[in-house]
C-alpha cells in the first residue's frame, strides 16, 4: 500500500495538531459526562472516604436540569422540509419534502438527532452523519444516520463555522470486525481487509472505549474515516447570466462534444460558456488499523462532509478548547461537588447524634458491650463504683442551623447557573401552585428565553443536515425509486442540482410521523381561515392520521350518497311544484287574456255605438242647417225660438252620449277588476267621447259652407 503512505503520514501529522488543542476539551467533557451519570467525586476523594469507612455518596442534581432541556426539545421538535422561494416552483418542492419525509422516516432520523441533542448538552458537541445502506437496494441504497459522540471524533483545530465549511480536516473512529468492514466497503477487495492486523493500543482516541477490552478479540479493527479538503480542476458549462454551473462529465469528452453541448444548451436560451476552474472539494480516506485502503469520493457523492456538528455552548473566539466548546452540565460540575460533600457532612452529623460513643473506666467495662447495636443494649458494671463515675455517654452538639440554608441555597445556585427557573420544574416560587396560567407561562418562557441560543444551534443544524440530505436525494435516488416513494412521476426540476441553490430553502416545520399528517395539519389550518366550504371535509378525511380511517371514509361516504338522495328528491319536488306553478300561471294568463278579449269585443262595440250616435249627429246637425236655412227668412221671434229648439236637442244627444261612455267605462273597469288584469297592457284605447269637436262650431261651419254656397 505504498500508494497511500501520503495518507498515512498526513493523517498522523492532523492527529498530533489536533489533539494537543482538543485534549483539554476531552478532559472536561469526560468530569461533566460522568458528573451527569452520578460519579462527580475524583479517584483521591473516593478514596479517602472509604478509608474513613464513609461512602462516596451521590446526590445527582445536574441529571434534572438535563432532561429539562431534553424534553422540551422533544416537544417542540421541528421536521425539515423544502420550501420554494418567491416565484420557485412549489411542486418540486413539494416532492422533494414527500421523498424527504419518507428517508426521515425510514432513517429514524429524529431520534438520532434527539439523540445528538442530549449528547451536547451533556459533552458540548456530537456529530450527525448520513451514509448510504446497500442492505436492501444495491443500486441506490437507502439514506441511513448515525451519531458520534465526542470522543470519536476530532476536528481541525482552525474550524470556526457552524457548517464545517473552513474545516480543512475531520478523523473518526469506530470499531468493527473483518466481517463488518466487508460489509461497510463492498468496493475492497476483501483479501486486502484479511491482510490487515488487528487493532492494537495507539494512544488515539484514548476516551472512546477503554482498549484493554479490545486485546482479546484478534478479530477487531479500528475504523478510520480520514476527511480533508483537497483541490481539483474542473471543467463546467457556466450560464453566464446566472452563475449557475450546467453539470456533466467532462472526463470522457472531447473538444468537439463539449462544444457541442455549448451549442444545444445556447439553442435554449441560456448563455453558456465552457470553464476551467479551481474546486474544493471532501476527500474520503479509510483506515483499518492504521492501514490507508481507501482514498476517493464519499459514496454519498456530496463533495463535501456527510456530517453536521450539533453544538450546545460555543464560543469559536476562544483559544482555550476546555472552555471553547461546552455543555450544560460542565457548568453545573462544582455546585453537584458541593452539593455531595455538604449532603455527605450532613449525613455524618446525623448519625454522630445518634450514637456518640462512650467514655468509660478502664477493666470496669467490657468494651464489646458497649458497642453492640440495635436497641436494649445491655451493659454490665464491674466496679462497686456509682454508675456515673464508670461510663458515661458523649454528648455531641446538634447541626448547626446555617447547614440547612445551604444545602437549599446550593440546589437554587444549581437552577440559575442552568439557566433555569422553578416553572419550568413545573413548581412555582415558595410552592405556591395558586398563580394564573398566564404568569405561569410567562415566568417558563422567561426561563426557556435565557437559554435560547441552545435551541438556535441546534435548529441550525437541523436545517444544515436538511440541506445535505437533499443533495444525497438528488444524487442517489433514481427517477423510479422517487415514483415509487411519492406515487407519481418527479417533475422535471426534481433531480436539478441547482434548485436547492435559486428556488428552494430548507426550512422548519411541525413536526408529523409522515407527509400525511403534516398535510392534514395544514388542512385544519385552512379549514379554519376559509371554512368548510372551501376546504372539502372529504379531503380532510382522506388525510386523516388514524387508525381506522378507512372506515370512517366509507360511513361518511354512505352518508353523502344519502343526502345525494335526499336532496335529489327535494329538487325533483321543487322542480315539480315550479311546474305546477308554472300551469295554474299559463292558465290563469290563458283567461286573463280571454277576459282581456271581451274587454275589447266590449269596447269595440261600444265605439260602434258611438259611431251611430255621431252620424246620427251629424245628420240631425245637416238637417237642422237645412232647416236653418230655409227659414232665413222668418222674423227674429221664430228665429229665436227656432235657436232655442236646437240648443235643446244638441244638449240632449250630448247627455245621451255621456251615458253610453260611462257604461263602458264602468263595465270595463269591473272585468279588469275581476280578472287581476290590472298590469296587462290594454290595447290602444278609443279617444275619449268627450273630447269630440264642438258641435256648435260643426254647426256654424256648415251654416258657413251652405252661406257660402249660395
Amino acid at each position: 500500500m505504498s500508494e497511500f503512505q501520503d495518507i498515512r503520514t498526513d493523517s498522523e501529522e492532523f492527529w498530533l495538531r489536533a489533539n494537543n488543542c482538543w485534549q483539554s476539551y476531552f478532559r472536561n467533557a469526560q468530569v461533566a459526562l460522568r458528573a451527569y451519570s452520578g460519579n462527580s467525586w475524583t479517584e483521591r476523594e473516593a478514596e479517602n472516604l472509604l478509608l474513613e469507612d464513609r461512602v462516596p455518596e451521590e446526590f445527582n442534581i445536574i441529571r434534572p436540569q438535563i432532561q429539562l432541556f431534553s424534553g422540551y426539545a422533544r416537544d417542540n421538535l421541528k421536521s425539515t422540509i423544502v420550501a420554494p422561494v418567491e416565484n420557485g416552483d412549489q411542486k418540486t418542492s413539494d416532492e422533494l419534502s414527500e421523498v424527504m419525509k419518507y428517508v426521515y422516516e425510514k432513517g429514524d432520523t429524529n431520534a438520532t438527532m434527539l439523540n445528538a441533542f442530549d449528547d451536547c448538552l451533556k459533552t458540548g458537541m456530537s456529530l450527525v452523519g448520513l451514509f448510504l445502506d446497500f442492505s436492501d437496494d444495491p443500486i441506490h441504497g437507502d439514506i441511513k444516520f448515525y451519531k458520534r459522540s465526542f470522543s470519536s471524533f476530532i476536528i481541525d483545530p482552525d474550524w470556526e463555522r457552524a457548517d464545517l465549511s473552513d474545516a480543512s480536516e475531520v478523523m473518526l473512529r469506530d470499531f468493527v470486525t473483518r466481517e463488518d468492514a466487508k460489509s461497510l466497503l463492498p468496493f475492497i477487495d476483501p483479501k486486502v481487509i484479511d491482510e490487515v492486523r488487528a487493532f492494537s493500543s495507539d494512544n488515539k482516541f484514548t476516551f472512546l472505549r477503554n482498549n484493554q477490552k479490545f486485546f482479546k478479540n484478534k478479530d477487531l479493527l479500528s475504523y478510520d474515516q480520514y476527511y480533508r479538503k483537497v483541490t481539483i480542476k474542473v471543467k463546467e458549462i457556466v450560464d453566464l447570466d446566472t452563475g449557475a454551473a450546467i453539470p456533466f462529465s467532462s472526463e470522457n469528452d472531447d473538444e468537439g462534444l463539449i462544444e457541442e453541448k455549448i451549442q444545444l444548451a445556447r439553442q435554449m436560451g441560456i448563455n453558456a460558456e465552457l470553464v476551467e476552474r479551481n474546486k474544493q472539494v471532501v476527500e474520503l480516506n479509510i483506515l483499518l488499523t492504521g492501514e490507508p485502503v481507501y482514498s476517493g469520493p464519499d459514496p454519498v457523492g456530496l463533495e463535501d462532509y456527510p456530517f453536521v456538528p450539533v453544538l450546545c455552548h460555543w464560543e469559536p473566539q476562544l483559544n482555550d478548547f476546555g472552555l471553547k466548546v461546552q455543555g450544560v452540565a460542565l457548568g453545573l460540575v462544582d455546585t453537584q461537588r458541593a452539593f455531595n460533600k455538604r449532603m455527605v457532612q450532613k449525613k455524618d452529623v446525623m448519625d454522630s447524634v445518634v450514637n456518640t460513643g462512650f467514655m468509660y473506666k478502664v477493666g470496669e467495662v467490657d468494651v464489646e458491650d458497649i458497642t453492640q447495636s440495635g436497641s436494649g443494649k445491655m451493659i454490665p458494671v464491674n466496679s462497686n463504683l456509682p454508675f456515673a463515675e464508670v461510663i458515661q455517654q458523649l454528648q455531641q452538639g446538634g447541626i448547626p442551623p446555617g447547614w440547612q440554608e445551604e444545602t437549599v441555597f446550593l440546589q437554587d445556585l444549581a437552577l440559575r447557573i442552568a439557566g433555569v427557573n422553578e416553572s419550568l420544574l413545573g413548581v412555582d416560587e415558595g410552592g405556591n401552585t395558586q398563580v394564573s396560567g398566564r404568569l405561569a407561562e410567562v415566568r417558563a418562557a422567561n426561563g426557556l428565553r435565557a437559554n435560547r441560543s441552545i435551541f438556535d444551534n441546534f435548529e441550525r443544524s437541523q436545517k444544515y443536515l436538511g440541506s445535505k440530505v437533499l443533495r444525497a436525494i438528488q444524487k442517489n435516488y433514481g427517477p423510479g425509486k422517487v415514483r415509487r416513494i411519492i406515487g407519481r412521476e418527479p417533475s422535471e426540476q426534481f433531480f436539478n442540482q441547482e434548485f436547492d441553490r435559486f428556488d428552494s430553502v430548507i426550512k422548519q416545520a411541525v413536526l408529523s410521523q409522515t407527509q400525511r399528517d403534516s398535510f392534514y395539519f395544514e388542512l385544519l389550518k385552512l379549514v379554519e381561515i376559509y371554512g368548510p366550504e372551501k376546504i372539502p371535509v372529504s379531503l380532510v378525511i382522506a388525510n386523516l392520521p388514524m387508525a381506522g380511517a378507512s372506515d370512517l371514509q366509507e360511513a361518511i361516504a354512505q352518508e353523502e350518497i344519502k343526502a345525494q338522495e335526499v336532496q335529489k328528491a327535494q329538487e325533483e319536488d321543487r322542480q315539480r311544484a315550479a311546474r305546477l306553478t308554472d300551469s295554474v300561471t299559463l292558465e290563469n294568463i290563458s283567461l286573463a287574456r280571454s277576459r282581456n278579449a271581451k274587454i275589447h269585443s266590449d269596447i269595440a262595440l261600444g265605439k260602434e255605438r258611438i259611431s251611430e250616435s255621431e252620424e246620427n249627429r251629424a245628420s240631425a246637425a245637416l238637417d237642422r242647417a237645412k232647416t236653418m236655412t230655409e227659414i232665413s227668412n222668418l222674423n227674429d221671434d221664430r228665429l229665436l225660438k227656432l235657436m232655442q229648439f236646437v240648443q235643446l236637442l244638441e244638449s240632449q244627444e250630448i247627455a245621451d252620449r255621456q251615458r253610453i261612455n260611462d257604461e263602458v267605462n264602468q263595465q270595463a273597469a269591473e272585468i279588469i277588476a275581476n280578472t287581476g288584469l290590472q298590469d296587462v297592457k290594454p290595447e290602444a284605447q278609443p279617444q275619449d267621447l268627450n273630447n269630440q269637436p264642438d258641435e256648435q262650431a260643426l254647426i256654424a261651419q256648415q251654416l258657413q259652407n251652405t252661406t257660402g254656397g249660395q
